[in-house]
């Protein structure tokens, strides 16, 4: 092993999307699949009536090909546990059945899972194979599917496509993108937030503004307690996020700024209705239903102590709820969801991805600046969503749990890039390809020399 000293000067962003260093055209089509899933994930949320929801399935297809034919074996790599972890739930979900008490709805979901583990597991694969560069190839699909869904919302305002036209005046005027839940739309646009704040470009920095309005048309408090819960702790780990040269990706003025211009702004745009909504929230939080949903929390607290180990089946809590609590919903909390349809195993799997998740975030808080703010976003908006089968939810945790794995390795890669001696890494080699290169074509620091 031989040190090479890195003498490359870049004037251009680290974190923008750069194809060099790539060795073949299916690496290239491996980067834009990568775009393309991550940002159906976000955008399928907003097209259910225009039978585009299924878009990300369509692009999972050839993503999952790509992403194996293109694989690589890394020397010394890590296990992403995550997706051992969403391999443990898919195999309880499958055997669920068995004691389902909805064998129609437990079928259907046991699928559901499998091919979200096919689509989910090669974005672990495609992110060993791009290195660095796969995190803004990720960034980059996230801001393009959140783009598209606040222009679904926008368009769903003008032409006054609500939730349902017989409960409008329930509803609030709840904008309703291609008639899909705009609890959904909103948490998917949320957790994108922080991607366009740490850009550096103004340009994209500023895109984040009508975004924001559009989250607040779709009338989710989940959504709005969410966003304030991620920009405080954005505000907060950007004291502490600097760069090899001690740079910030972006400053706690911005995130000030940025949501002062979108409260008054939504606040001349919004419908009145939707303003009385969100003065609702201290009085829910306090001492109301949330919607029922508290109903249905207590409902399902009492199936998980009845059935702890196993559950009453994956998909099935509709049926638990609509026996026990009148309603005939989902519970509306991803850890009671997991906890009651498929018992403890299942919620301890999925307790120890989102520590894994978060672990890795905080490892690469200041090289993938974005990603630990957009797990706290989902952190805080699942807590009033059915997301256990969501595509964004594992794409998110499983690129937390390859970060937490090879967070070492990609220090180092980033470090070379900005030409500055990476730390606490001596150890690491950055064998990015069998020739001991960067992405970028230069060669790393301790990088195996080409034999």
């Amino acid at each position: 092993m031989r040190t090479i000293n890195n003498t490359v000067r870049r004037s251009e962003p680290r974190r923008g999307l750069d194809f060099r260093g790539t060795r073949s055209s299916s690496e290239r089509l491996l980067i834009l699949l990568t775009i393309g899933y991550s940002g159906a994930v976000v955008a399928g949320a907003s097209f259910g009536s225009l039978a585009l929801g299924s878009l990300a399935k369509l692009i999972a297809i050839p993503f999952v090909i790509c992403a194996i034919l293109t694989y690589r074996r890394r020397p010394n790599s890590k296990v992403n546990v995550v997706t051992w972890c969403l391999a443990g739930i898919m195999v309880l979900a499958v055997v669920s059945y068995f004691w389902t008490i909805d064998q129609t709805a437990s079928l259907s979901k046991a699928s559901t899972f499998i091919q979200l583990f096919a689509a989910t597991s090669c974005v672990g694969l495609a992110m060993r194979q791009l290195g660095r560069r796969g995190f803004p190839a990720i960034a980059w699909g996230l801001m393009i599917g959140a783009l598209a869904s606040a222009f679904m919302v926008f368009y769903a305002e003008i032409n006054h496509t609500f939730v349902s036209a017989a409960s409008y005046e329930y509803l609030l005027e709840r904008v309703s993108a291609g008639a899909s839940d705009p609890n959904d739309i909103a948490l998917s646009m949320v957790i994108t937030l922080p991607v366009f704040l740490v850009q550096p470009s103004r340009v994209i920095k500023l895109l984040v503004v009508p975004v924001g309005i559009a989250i607040l048309l779709t009338g989710s408090r989940g959504g709005i307690l969410a966003a304030v819960v991620m920009l405080l702790s954005f505000i907060f780990l950007s004291f502490f996020n600097k760069n090899p040269r001690g740079q910030r990706s972006v400053r706690p003025w911005q995130i000030i700024v940025a949501s002062i211009a979108v409260v008054v702004l939504g606040s001349i745009f919004l419908p009145a209705k939707i303003i009385a909504r969100f003065q609702s929230i201290p009085s829910q939080l306090t001492g109301g239903t949330l919607t029922n949903r508290t109903i249905l929390w207590k409902a399902a607290w009492n199936g998980i102590l009845n059935r702890p180990l196993t559950g009453y089946g994956i998909g099935s809590s509709p049926t638990y709820e609509f026996a026990h609590s009148g309603y005939l919903l989902v519970t509306h909390n991803v850890w009671l969801a997991f906890f009651l349809e498929i018992g403890v195993f299942g919620f301890v799997l999925f307790l120890v991805s989102f520590v894994v998740a978060f672990r890795g975030g905080f490892r690469l808080r200041a090289d993938v600046p974005w990603l630990l703010p957009s797990l706290v976003a989902l952190f805080a908006g699942t807590y009033a969503l059915a997301w256990d089968y969501n595509k964004l939810l594992w794409l998110l945790l499983v690129l937390g749990g390859y970060a937490a794995a090879e967070h070492r390795v990609i220090h180092e890669q980033l470090a070379v890039l900005d030409n500055v001696e990476p730390t606490a890494v001596s150890d690491v080699n950055v064998d990015n390809d069998t020739r001991g290169l960067s992405p970028n074509g230069y060669r790393g620091v301790n990088a195996r020399p080409h034999p």
